[in-house]
C-alpha cells in the first residue's frame, strides 16, 4: 500500500512537471509570435509607403487619358499619343506632370491625383514655354483675336494658380495693329507696370528650362 502510494505520488510529480514544461513551451511559442507580429506591425509602420514610379506614373496617364470622355482625347485608339506629349516634374514634388503640345490648345498640362489626372492649365493659341522649377512654375504666353497674354503660374501638387500676368489688347488698321490696355497683374490683384517687372525680374534670376529642352515624345 505504501509503495502504491509513492507511485501515485511520483506519477502526479512527473505529470505536473510535464504539463509545466508543455505550458511554458506554448508561452514562449505565443511570445516569439507575437514578437514577430509586432515586429511585422513595426516594419511596415517605419516602411515608408510605395514610391510610384516614373514608368507607373506615365503608365497612369496614358490609361486615363485613353479612357476620357471628353471632347478632346490627346489618345488614338491603339494607345499612342496623337500629339507631340513630354513628362516633366513641375513642383519637384516626386510626381511627373503630362505636358502635350497640339490640337486646339498649343499646350495643355496634367498631373496625378492617386492613379486619376487632373487638368492644370491650357494655353490657346500661343507657346514659348518655360519652367522654373526652384519655384514651380511656368511661363508661357497666348492669346486669341484682338488679345494677347503672358502668364506665370505655380504649380503646388493637384493645383494650379497664376501668380503673374500681363494682357494687352491690339487695335487694327489697314496696315497695322497697335497694342493698348496692357493690365498687370500679381496673384489675382491688378499692379503697376514697375511692380509687376520687378516680380518677373526676380524669378527670372534663375534660369528657365524652355520647351526646346524638354525630352518630346510622338
Amino acid at each position: 500500500m505504501k509503495k502504491r502510494k509513492i507511485m501515485y505520488t511520483v506519477f502526479f510529480i512527473i505529470l505536473i512537471t510535464i504539463t509545466c514544461i508543455i505550458v511554458d513551451i506554448n508561452r514562449k511559442g505565443i511570445k516569439n509570435k507575437r514578437e514577430k507580429v509586432l515586429s511585422a506591425e513595426n516594419n511596415s509602420i517605419t516602411e515608408a509607403p510605395d514610391i510610384i514610379s516614373e514608368e507607373q506614373q506615365h503608365n497612369y496617364y496614358f490609361k486615363a487619358m485613353k479612357n476620357e470622355q471628353e471632347e478632346i482625347n490627346y489618345v488614338k485608339g491603339n494607345g499612342k499619343f496623337a500629339y507631340k506629349y513630354c513628362f516633366y516634374d513641375i513642383d519637384k514634388n516626386g510626381i511627373d506632370e503630362l505636358i502635350v503640345q497640339g490640337d486646339y490648345y498649343n499646350y495643355a498640362i496634367y498631373t496625378l491625383k492617386g492613379d486619376k489626372v487632373e487638368g492644370l492649365a491650357w494655353n490657346k493659341y500661343g507657346g514659348n514655354l518655360k519652367i522654373y522649377p526652384t519655384k514651380g512654375i511656368f511661363c508661357w504666353e497666348g492669346g486669341h483675336n484682338n488679345s494677347e497674354y503672358i502668364e506665370y503660374i505655380g504649380v503646388k501638387g493637384t493645383q494650379a494658380k497664376e501668380v503673374a500676368s500681363k494682357s494687352w489688347l491690339y487695335k487694327f488698321t489697314e496696315d497695322s495693329m497697335h497694342p493698348y490696355h496692357y493690365v498687370y497683374k500679381i496673384n489675382g490683384k491688378k499692379v503697376t507696370k514697375k511692380e509687376y517687372k520687378k516680380y518677373v525680374d526676380a524669378l527670372k534670376k534663375e534660369k528657365a528650362i524652355t520647351a526646346s529642352k524638354l525630352k518630346w515624345r510622338q
